[in-house]
């Protein structure tokens, strides 16, 4: 990420008509960006309910009341207007189902490259997909982080969820023989 009015950036050219040294952009917004995001599932099947446990650091800072939101497409669960989550970092968490997005505001604001914790219990009633996750389900992460907001971006990791369409069969055979020793006749 960078910071908002980043002079190191500049601006050059080689055209014919006026070349240009670079020339320093003094007006730049800032952009953040995510170092790690992960999101995995404790007791999870496809169809069910399972913890969520999100993880993520934020290259920049993230200040109270600013917020981190992941887009789960295929869940599905009741919406959650506003629960505190009292974890080593506390928010205030908010589900919508018609948008299937999850909403951590920040009650306090956290340090740079700060990696955050989050279980999402079961309890919340947020359903994994009928037809599980595969590790390249389109879930997003965002921030609207004024240090450095982040527009949705895929999360580099996702554990698997997986079901069957059947149940497996182990087929056993008997054989017998007649004949115990060598050589048989």
């Amino acid at each position: 990420g960078t910071q908002a009015n980043f002079t190191s950036f500049e601006l050059s050219t080689n055209a014919a008509l006026g070349p240009s040294a670079g020339q320093p952009i003094l007006k730049s917004p800032s952009v953040g960006s995510f170092k790690v995001s992960s999101v995995s599932f404790s007791n999870a099947r496809a169809g069910g309910l399972a913890d969520i446990r999100l993880n993520f650091t934020l290259m920049n800072s993230i200040a109270e009341g600013e917020s981190v939101s992941f887009t789960l497409p295929g869940f599905s669960g009741p919406n959650i207007s506003i629960q505190t989550l009292r974890q080593v970092v506390q928010f205030n968490f908010t589900w919508r189902n018609d948008a299937k997005k999850l909403q951590l505001t920040f009650l306090h604001s956290t340090n740079p490259e700060t990696l955050v914790s989050v279980t999402i219990p079961a309890s919340f009633n947020i359903k994994i997909p009928d037809d599980g996750l595969r590790a390249d389900h389109a879930i997003m992460i965002e921030t609207n982080a004024q240090s450095g907001p982040v527009e949705g971006i895929p999360v580099m990791s996702i554990s698997s969820v997986g079901v069957h369409s059947h149940l497996p069969t182990l087929l056993l055979r008997t054989y017998s023989l007649d004949c115990v020793a060598l050589p048989c006749s």
